[in-house]
């Protein structure tokens, strides 16, 4: 008897031994194919830059590239363009059935929007290029700190800049103002984009899809997710003003806030 739990005892031993050699060898990223039931956890991402076409416009297909791809817009490379060639997810079960946020969020991978204001040096970071989801979907973004700005699959776009084609998915954004599930503050074009996921902000200017409207525009867009916000709260657009434009566009989400708040738009003193 004493030699079989010797036996058993070596054998454990080993396991454990093989098992703590290979996670010491094995390079950061190798086992990201592989799933253990297990969330995916920040460190657990390493950005990977994704080919180009011909035309130098980036080819996103993976979590991984759209990380790439953000850290570069942020980086001051404003300019870029990409398409989606897949659906992407960064997380899973984000949202539980009723919209609200999964109870343990310590697996989740945050998300940094693309294009920022960056208060140390007064200086904007405003996503200049074309981003086009092609009909793909990014699933479970999360970023949740109530005193950011700038809010969104794209925190600022700018003059020129351009968002179409894409869905964001079972996806929780939380910020202070300027917060959208597709962007924070717009000044360039938005078109059929959706959001499903929620979206609050503890100030102002909070959408679906566009947190603020400024001389940009937001076609053919919906939004199905649940917005809250303190004023200018809107289902697709918090606040929409200097002669933007909210057109061709619903919301069917539960919107809720302070003051100036609407299905389609909070505040309006363009056009819808």
């Amino acid at each position: 008897m004493v030699k079989t739990y010797a036996k058993k005892i070596t054998a454990i031993m080993t396991a454990v031994t093989i098992i703590f050699s290979m996670l010491l060898y094995f390079p950061s990223g190798t086992f990201n194919n592989i799933s253990f039931g297990l969330k995916a956890s920040a460190a657990e991402i390493t950005p990977t830059e994704p080919s180009t076409d011909d035309n130098g416009v980036y080819q996103i297909r993976t979590a991984a590239q759209l990380y790439w791809f953000a850290q570069q817009v942020n980086g001051g490379k404003t300019g870029i363009n990409a398409v989606l060639t897949a659906d992407i997810t960064v997380n899973t079960g984000v949202l539980k059935a009723d919209g609200t946020l999964a109870a343990d969020t310590s697996g989740f991978t945050s998300w940094t929007p693309m294009g920022w204001y960056d208060k140390s040096t007064n200086a904007y970071y405003m996503y200049a290029g074309t981003f086009d989801g092609q009909g793909h979907t990014i699933s479970g973004l999360y970023f949740n700190d109530p005193s950011t700005s700038y809010v969104g699959l794209f925190g600022y776009l700018g003059s020129g800049g351009e968002i179409k084609n894409v869905g964001v998915i079972d996806s929780y954004f939380s910020g202070y103002d300027y917060v959208g599930g597709v962007c924070g503050w717009n000044i360039g074009a938005i078109k059929s984009c959706y959001n499903t996921g929620t979206v609050s902000g503890t100030g102002n200017n909070v959408g679906g899809v566009c947190g603020r409207n400024w001389i940009g525009t937001i076609t053919s867009c919906c939004n199905t997710g649940t917005v809250t916000g303190s004023d200018y709260v809107g289902g697709v657009c918090g606040r929409n003003t200097e002669d933007g434009g909210t057109i061709d566009c619903y919301n069917t989400g539960e919107v809720s806030g302070g003051y100036d708040v609407g299905g389609v738009c909070g505040i309006n003193i363009s056009t819808i």
